[in-house]
C-alpha cells in the first residue's frame, strides 16, 4: 500500500492549510483509488463494480477491466481488485456509472443524508448508526466529495468502539458468508450449465452422426431410384421391342395360317385331281393293246487309256500337243525341273504362279487331271487359286524325301485307269518312269505347249 497518491480526475487535491506535516505527524494510509482515501472506506463502492461489469460496456470500463466487462462476477484475482479500486476516482466514465449504480442500490438510505451536515453524518457514524465505509460512499455517489474526506478522516483517526468493531466484524464475516454461498451457487450454476453445456454438445454432435447418416442413407436411395428407373426404363423399352415383335409373329402365324389353309385347299384339289388323272390313266390303259417286250439295248463300252505305244506314235505324228491333247491321261509335272529352267522370271513365287495358272487352264481345256509335284515342304508365299477354281493336284515332298521318289511312288500306286504322262528333263526319273510303263516328255516341251 502506498502512503499517497496523486488527485484523481473527479476532485484535486487540496493543500494542507496548516503545511507541511511535522516528524511527529504520522501521514494517514492511502489506497489506491483516486480519492485520497483507504480502500476500506469505499468497499461498499467496490462491492457495487464488481457486480455491475457485468451490465457495462467495453467503453465504460479502463482497458484492463475489458476482459471482465458484460461477464458474471467470479472469483478475482488479487491483479482484478488492485485494477477495479484503482479505477475508482481516476478513471471518470467508470466511476460515474458506479456512481449511479450505488445511489439505484441504495436509493432510501440517500434521504437522511439530504442536507444533513458532516458532524451529524460523523454522530450517527459515532452513535453506531451507520458504518464508516457505507457513509463515505453514499457521500462520494452524492457529490459531497469533502464531507466524504472528513468522515474518512475521523474514522481513520478516531479509534472505533469495541461495540462497532463487533458490528463491523459481523457485518464483514456476514458479507463474506454471503458472497462465498453466491459463491458456490455461482460455482454449482457453473457446473451445472458446464453438463448441460457438454449434454448438449455430446446431443448436437449425435444429431449430426445422425443427419449425416441420414442424408448418405437418402442419397444411396436416390442412387438406387435412379437405377432402378433406369432399369425399368430398359425393361419397358425391352417390353416394347418383344411386344412388336410378338405382334410381328402372330401376324406372321396369320399369314402363315391362311397361306396353310390355301395351300391344303389346292393340295386336296390336287389330290382330287390326280385320283381322277389316275383312273382316266388306268381307263385309257385298259383300252390300249398290249404291247410286245423289246430287248433292253447294251451298254456302250469305255473307252480304254491309250498305252504308251499310242502316245509314242501320237508324239511322231504330232509331237507333245497331240499327246497332252489326248483323253484319259494323267499329267504328274516335276514342278522345279519346269518352272526354274523354262519361266523367265525371277521370284519362284511368280514361276510357281504362272507355271499353275498354265496348268490350271489346260485341266479345264481337256478335262485330264494334272498333279504338280515340288521339292521340300511349303516355304514362303506361293500361288494358291481359289477353292471355285482350283481343279490342279499339288504336293510338296516331306523332309528326306525328293519329288523323283514321290513321282515314282505315285506311279507304283497306280493312277486310277488313266495313262501317266510325266513331264521331266531330268534322265534318271526319265528312266525310272519309262521303267514303270509311264510315257515321258520334256519340260520344254511343255513349256512351249503351254506358251510359258
Amino acid at each position: 500500500m502506498r502512503n499517497s497518491r496523486p488527485a484523481g480526475k473527479l476532485q484535486p487535491p487540496v493543500d494542507d492549510p496548516e503545511g507541511p506535516a511535522t516528524l511527529g505527524d504520522a501521514p494517514p494510509e492511502l489506497g489506491l483509488n483516486g480519492f485520497d482515501l483507504p480502500d476500506w472506506l469505499i468497499q461498499p463502492l467496490y462491492e457495487v463494480a464488481v457486480l455491475g461489469l457485468e451490465f457495462m460496456g467495453r467503453n465504460e470500463v479502463p482497458a484492463r477491466l475489458v476482459p471482465l466487462a458484460g461477464r458474471r462476477p467470479r472469483r478475482l484475482k488479487l491483479s482484478d481488485r488492485e485494477t477495479i479500486l484503482g479505477a475508482l476516482g481516476h478513471h471518470e466514465r467508470f466511476t460515474m456509472v458506479i456512481f449511479e449504480l450505488f445511489r439505484d442500490a441504495h436509493r432510501d438510505c440517500m434521504e437522511p443524508y439530504e442536507g444533513a451536515l458532516v458532524e451529524e453524518i460523523i454522530e450517527d457514524v459515532d452513535a453506531g448508526e451507520d458504518d464508516p465505509a457505507h457513509a463515505v460512499s453514499l457521500l462520494l455517489a452524492h457529490g459531497r466529495t469533502e464531507d466524504a474526506r472528513a468522515v474518512a478522516k475521523w474514522a481513520v483517526d478516531e479509534p472505533l468502539p469495541s461495540e462497532m468493531l463487533e458490528a463491523v466484524v459481523g457485518e464483514l464475516a456476514r458479507d463474506q458468508e454471503e458472497a462465498r454461498a453466491r459463491l458456490d451457487a455461482t460455482g454449482r450454476e457453473l457446473m451445472a450449465e458446464r453438463k448441460l453445456t457438454r449434454r448438449l454438445r455430446r446431443q448436437v454432435d449425435k444429431a449430426a452422426a445422425t443427419e449425416q447418416s441420414h442424408r448418405e442413407k437418402a442419397r444411396q436411395a436416390e442412387k438406387r431410384a435412379a437405377e432402378a428407373a433406369s432399369a425399368l426404363a430398359e425393361v419397358a423399352a425391352r417390353h416394347d421391342g418383344l411386344a412388336a415383335r410378338v405382334s410381328a409373329l402372330e401376324n406372321e402365324i396369320k399369314a402363315g395360317r391362311r397361306e396353310r389353309r390355301d395351300l391344303l385347299a389346292e393340295l386336296q384339289a390336287l389330290q382330287a385331281r390326280f385320283t381322277r388323272v389316275r383312273r382316266e390313266l388306268k381307263l385309257t390303259r385298259a383300252r390300249l393293246p398290249k404291247e410286245v417286250d423289246k430287248p433292253h439295248p447294251r451298254p456302250r463300252r469305255a473307252t480304254p487309256p491309250p498305252t504308251a505305244a499310242d502316245l509314242r506314235r501320237r508324239h511322231l505324228t504330232g509331237g507333245a500337243r497331240d499327246v497332252l491333247a489326248t483323253k484319259r491321261i494323267v499329267v504328274i509335272v516335276d514342278g522345279y525341273n519346269v518352272g526354274l529352267g523354262h519361266i523367265r522370271t525371277e521370284k519362284i513365287a511368280d514361276k510357281r504362279r504362272m507355271l499353275e495358272t498354265a496348268l490350271e487352264s489346260y485341266r479345264a481345256r481337256t478335262k485330264n487331271p494334272v498333279m504338280i509335284v515340288y521339292d521340300g515342304a511349303r516355304i514362303g508365299w506361293f500361288y494358291v487359286p481359289s477353292a471355285g477354281r482350283r481343279h490342279i493336284a499339288r504336293a510338296f515332298t516331306a523332309e528326306g524325301e525328293t519329288a523323283d521318289d514321290y513321282i515314282v511312288s505315285e506311279l507304283e500306286y497306280g493312277t486310277n485307269g488313266h495313262a501317266p504322262v510325266v513331264v521331266t528333263s531330268d534322265r534318271e526319273l526319265r528312266q525310272r518312269c519309262i521303267a514303270l510303263g509311264a510315257y515321258v516328255i520334256s519340260s520344254r516341251e511343255l513349256a512351249d505347249c503351254l506358251t510359258l
